[in-house]
């Protein structure tokens, strides 16, 4: 892995810096940060690369294996991985993020929230996901997740850890040119290579703050004079990795016993046949014998030969089992809430609570993650010591949670009391509207409760 002091050792070398890009890309997409990245990205589109991979065989009588033509083979796949990941990202960030401050929200325009959850998706399938800052917009990246758009390649620094350099590169196909740009404290630099040709820089050093009209996809803005770090920014999911770690044999098996099952439902239809006093023939004939039976449903036999069709029986009950077991244990590996056990009626609040209680160890760490590197975010764009607000998605009893909410509200006061309920009813963008018309009423009911108009110094009035 090479680290920002590899590429302080390189020099001002245009030609060795280009072999270092070369050669960090090639350490990455060989790492297995990418690798699981890479894993993650299929399974989140509904493929399984592992079951792919599995093939059935049979033995001839020399014990030699062959591949199997004749049985069914369907792999099938579920999108359970992909159910989970959007799930964990909706939960947390599926209601945007909200400013105290509400001018901040205009100012960051529309795709804010889709570029958080972009970025969020990033890092539970990568681990870790990175966002370029620039003003009023953050521009996600993966690692390897996502290969429609620029990876990023993070270089730290070996004596902090932190990100003190990196580069992200894309190239739409092997035939098509390679472009990177390089980020460093000092500003960034452009490269291109085009098939055939050597990785060569085209542009000069150009410090962040300014536009850059090279390439309209890459269009950058910093608020900043100067820019002490890379304006490149990273979000940590659990443990620094991804929600697919050590989850994937589950997966898996799980898509193997559902394949499994099918195949043998379609196999239970075929029926194979017991002859006896026939030890004289060969494949061929057994060929014969089976078109005849296909073509007319009627075996002529000798005197003393015997046909006795048997049909297979497939252990349906094991395997359904087996599924539900491993289902189970999908749901509690990834923390995910089963929506589906929860369909029931007369569900009380505290259930769902407790249904929520694995999601929510998930979603704190996530968050206390998230504030870290949201704190650094405002920070660039010039937001600094703004405060935000994430409302979980969470399915609740309204009634049930608002009766709870009022019954607390004299401990809490009436403004946490009034923001809780807009909150529960998915209202929390209107709380300031709706607290200010709360607020002009009372003041306006003030001179009916003290009984009358009274002056300044509350004496009567005549």
């Amino acid at each position: 892995m090479l680290t920002f002091q590899d590429l302080l050792a390189v020099g001002n070398s245009e030609t060795k810096r280009a072999e270092f890009l070369l050669q960090a890309i090639a350490e990455h997409e060989n790492s297995e940060k990418y690798k699981i990245g890479q894993l993650a990205a299929e399974f989140y589109a509904g493929n399984d690369p592992i079951l792919e991979k599995v093939k059935k065989i049979i033995y001839d009588l020399n014990g030699m294996a062959h591949k199997d033509y004749f049985s069914a083979d369907s792999k099938l796949k579920t999108s359970y991985y992909q159910i989970f990941a959007m799930q964990t990202v909706s939960y947390s960030f599926g209601n945007g993020v909200a400013f105290d401050n509400e001018e901040i929200k205009k100012k960051l325009g529309s795709s804010f929230d889709a570029d958080i959850n972009d970025w969020a998706t990033y890092a539970v399938n990568d681990g870790e996901a990175y966002a370029y800052v620039t003003e009023n917009k953050i521009t996600p990246m993966s690692i390897g997740s996502d290969k429609t758009k620029p990876i990023f390649v993070p270089l730290v620094d070996v004596e902090t850890g932190a990100v003190k350099a990196g580069f992200k590169y894309w190239r739409l196909d092997d035939d098509k040119p390679l472009r990177i740009t390089l980020y460093e404290p000092q500003g960034y630099t452009e490269y291109e290579q085009l098939y055939g040709e050597k990785l060569s820089a085209i542009s000069e050093l150009k410090a962040y703050k300014g536009t850059v009209t090279r390439f309209e996809a890459f269009d950058d803005v910093v608020n900043a004079e100067t820019v002490e770090d890379i304006p490149i920014v990273k979000l940590s999911f659990f443990n620094d990795q991804s929600y697919i770690a050590n989850k994937v044999n589950t997966l898996t098996e799980y898509n193997a016993l559902l394949s499994k099952l099918c195949n043998n439902s379609r196999e239970n239809d075929l029926i194979y046949w017991i002859i006896k006093n026939c030890g004289g023939m060969d494949e061929l004939d057994d060929n014969a014998f089976l078109m005849k039976i296909i073509q007319s449903h009627v075996a002529h036999l000798d005197e003393g030969q015997e046909a006795e069709p048997k049909q297979l029986v497939a252990p349906h009950e094991g395997i359904l089992a087996a599924l539900e077991t491993l289902r189970k244990q999908l749901f509690y590996n990834f923390a995910a809430i089963d929506f589906e056990r929860m369909s029931g009626g007369n569900i009380t609040t505290y259930e769902i609570r407790q249904a929520y209680a694995n999601k929510d160890l998930y979603a704190d760490r996530f968050e206390m993650n998230f504030a870290r590197a949201m704190e650094q975010v405002l920070k660039l764009m010039g937001y600094e010591g703004e405060t935000y607000r994430l409302t979980r998605s969470r399915l609740i009893d309204v009634n049930g949670e608002s009766q709870v909410i009022l019954s607390e509200a004299p401990y809490f006061g009436e403004e946490v009391t009034t923001k809780r309920l807009c909150e529960t009813h998915g209202m929390i963008d209107s709380f300031e509207e709706i607290q200010s018309k709360k607020l002009a009423e009372m003041q306006s009911l003030t001179p009916i409760i003290n009984g009358g108009d009274t002056n300044a110094t509350g004496d009567q009035t005549e």
